[in-house]
């Protein structure tokens, strides 16, 4: 298993998607992984919601001005939602929490 810093420096977004699907085991891996990330009073105030369906991959990429375009491209996206009762995650969680960044790790 990878030191935790080398987990940190390595980290990079993807843009560019191919069309090899996700094995199940690896998707309930990096759903695991997601939802071990550490929370305030481990509230864990997140949701994650697998999207496959084309449609829906489009409407996702044009729901934000910025930051999402490149959903359209993909056949698979892991959706985070937060419960704003919870915690005040919501702002921090749009601005890559480590729930994502968990997410980005273990989809290699």
């Amino acid at each position: 298993m990878k030191e935790l810093i080398d987990i940190i420096t390595e980290r990079r977004s993807t843009r560019k998607f191919t069309d090899q699907p996700i094995e199940q085991e690896k998707l309930d891996l990096i759903l695991k992984a997601a939802l071990m990330a550490p929370s305030s009073k481990r509230c864990t105030p997140w949701h994650f919601v697998v999207v496959e369906d084309a449609n829906d991959l489009q409407a996702i990429s044009e729901s934000r001005q910025m930051g999402s375009a490149f959903v359209s491209g993909a056949k698979m996206a892991i959706v985070v939602l937060a419960e704003e009762e919870k915690s005040d995650v919501c702002d921090w969680l749009r601005k890559n929490g480590y729930s994502d960044q968990l997410i980005r790790k273990y989809r290699q």
